[in-house]
């Protein structure tokens, strides 16, 4: 939770006004009903994914934590993504719209460090250098 809280605090800091489209995905054992609380307060559109891990949270049972939360500050769009390519596919996607409406738009992933390596390794295929 004081990871999520910190990067909440960071970005809020760093990219203030921003259009912020966030990937994530959580492990089952972990606090992630409070950690949504956070999540829906700094993302404009959250695209939740399955971590590969035997103890993750299911992108569906994720999103459902996500609409329990309070009435969110940002968060508008929460989607489920059916793999993390195509999560990744997706955030890109809403990247591209959100920039052609002149948005200053930005994706974080954030959540399991499972689901950042799987992340990098899906843009590494797709050629973006990082």
């Amino acid at each position: 939770l004081s990871g999520i809280i910190a990067l909440s605090a960071s970005l809020e800091r760093a990219y203030p006004e921003h259009y912020r489209i966030i990937i994530s995905g959580v492990l089952a054992d972990k606090d992630y009903q409070d950690m949504a609380e956070v999540l829906v307060d700094m993302a404009d559109e959250i695209i939740a994914l399955t971590p590969d891990n035997a103890r993750a949270l299911a992108a569906k049972d994720y999103v459902e934590a996500l609409r329990c939360t309070h009435e969110p500050r940002r968060a508008h769009i929460m989607v489920e993504a059916p793999s993390i390519s195509a999560g990744v596919a997706e955030a890109l996607k809403r990247y591209e719209g959100a920039r052609r409406a002149h948005v200053a738009p930005l994706i974080c992933v954030c959540g399991s460090l499972y689901l950042l390596g799987s992340v990098m390794e899906v843009l590494r295929q797709d050629g973006v250098v990082l």
